[in-house]
Formats: C-alpha cells, sequence, structure tokens
C-alpha cells in the first residue's frame, strides 16, 4: 500500500503502467482506499488455560446474519488531510512508526529537542488525529501453519460492508480493514491457521449464495517476504511538501529495464 498524495496519483499510475508496458508486472489494479485500521485478534475466543483459540465459522455467520456484530463505522476521508505540519511534526511520526515504544524523553534525546517541546507537539498530533491509537502487531498463530490474506469483499449495499466488516473485528484472525473509496467494497487482511481455511471459504461462499456479498477475490500472502520502510521524513521540506522528482524515478525505471 502507497500513501500518496492527490496531486500525484497520476505520475504514480503512469508509473505503474509504464512497468506493464515494459513486462516487469503482468497484472495491475489501482484502488483508492482509505487507510488500513489494524485491529487486534478477538481474544474472547483465547483460552489462556489451555494456551488455544476456538473459532466456530458457522456460529460467527449465523450472529452476522442476525446484525448482531452492528456496523463499522468507515471513514472515507484522512481527518488530517487538509493540515500542514512541520518538520518536527513528522521526524516525531516517523520515529514512532519505527518503534511506537520510544518515550517522550527518548525522543528528545534522540531529535535534539526539549522533552516540553516534543510533549506538546506529542499531544497536537493526538488532538489533530494524526496519532490515534497504539497496535501491537501480534502474529497469534504459528507461521509455518498459518496463512496471511488479503480478501477483497464487494457488498450490494453500504450497511452490508459495515456489517460484513464489523463481523471480521470479532473474529482471532483480524489484522486490518480497510474501504474502497466510493465503492461498496473493502479489502481485509486476515491471518488464520491452515486447517481453518476451509471453513471460512465454506461460509464466504454461502455469503455469496445469498446475496450477501456480490463478489469477492483472495490472495495468499508470503508474511516472510512482507516489508515496511516506514515514514521517509528526510524527504520532507517542513513546509506541506515532499521532494518528488518524477523524472529521476522514471530515469532508473529505464536503467533497471536496461539490465533486465
Amino acid at each position: 500500500m502507497y500513501t500518496v498524495p492527490k496531486h500525484h496519483i497520476t505520475e504514480l499510475r503512469d508509473y505503474f503502467f509504464r512497468m506493464m508496458e515494459k513486462g516487469l508486472v503482468r497484472r495491475l489494479e489501482i484502488y483508492e482506499v482509505t487507510g488500513f485500521e489494524p485491529f487486534l485478534p478477538d481474544f474472547s475466543y483465547y483460552d489462556p488455560k489451555s494456551k488455544s483459540w476456538s473459532f466456530d465459522w458457522n456460529k460467527w455467520l449465523t450472529l452476522l446474519e442476525n446484525d448482531s456484530f452492528g456496523e463499522f463505522n468507515f471513514s472515507e476521508t484522512s481527518p488530517h488531510s487538509n493540515k500542514v505540519f512541520d518538520k518536527l511534526d513528522i521526524e516525531i511520526c516517523a520515529y514512532l512508526d519505527k518503534n511506537s515504544f520510544l518515550r517522550i524523553v527518548e525522543l528528545a534525546k534522540i531529535l535534539n529537542k526539549p522533552v516540553s517541546t516534543i510533549k506538546y507537539r506529542y499531544d497536537r498530533l493526538i488532538r489533530k488525529g494524526v496519532i490515534r491509537k497504539h497496535v501491537v502487531l501480534m502474529l497469534p498463530f504459528p507461521p509455518n501453519t498459518s496463512d496471511m490474506i488479503l480478501a477483497q469483499f464487494v457488498c450490494k449495499r453500504l450497511d452490508l460492508l459495515k456489517k460484513l466488516a464489523a463481523g471480521f473485528t470479532h473474529t482471532p484472525y483480524i489484522a486490518s480493514i480497510t474501504k474502497v473509496v466510493g465503492q461498496n467494497a473493502m479489502f481485509v487482511y486476515l491471518y488464520m491457521p491452515k486447517p481453518d481455511l476451509l471453513d471460512f471459504f465454506r461460509v464466504i461462499l454461502r455469503l455469496a449464495e445469498g446475496g450477501y456479498i456480490e463478489d469477492y477475490s483472495f490472495v495468499i500472502l508470503l508474511t516472510e517476504t512482507a516489508k515496511s520502510w516506514g515514514i521517509p521524513s528526510k524527504l520532507y521540506n517542513g513546509r506541506g511538501k515532499w521532494a518528488w522528482n518524477y523524472a529521476e524515478y522514471v530515469r532508473k525505471l529505464e536503467e533497471i529495464i536496461r539490465r533486465a
């Protein structure tokens, strides 16, 4: 997933299409989404005594069809999309993105700023909605016997999509959710043991046959290849703009193609 300023989306699309034209990419689908909302697994399904999870997809389906989970509230717009941040704000976010356990005192030392300044900026980022919550990223099941799934769901109505999203937050498999902008569609990251996949697929098929889901697709991801580059704070000029030399990126792409 890429976070892209709206005035650079056209350039990013062109960059991807260039990769496709040159044969570096075989299939390309681009979606504008609201940003992934991370979740912890629902620990109500965990038994600390036996140290095991117990989840029944059929019971979950019954609860979903009875509207027992309520509706998930998607946000179509970023809460800070129209706000301008300075260099220090971006640097604080960048370091917390790398290590959210950093204390204010440690951040102040790294950024060579007074503790009071960092504390004030941190609190302001919370008030602005930039820092909304801290979620511990964890894999509740053994990686060698589990799969990370990126699932796309399309529903006929928005209320059905919201109910389905709420249902997924009440599972031990949820990782994150995001909505496709302007569509009754969403992407869901799920992490589950391989033996549970068959029951999951059966439930989704039943939802599709019953008209709850209009369309769906799945991609199984390799968790060991997942990478994150964090916030490139060095490319921020402190005046609301990021350094972006599109011509230079295209030149590097052409160089890679020549070497291939």
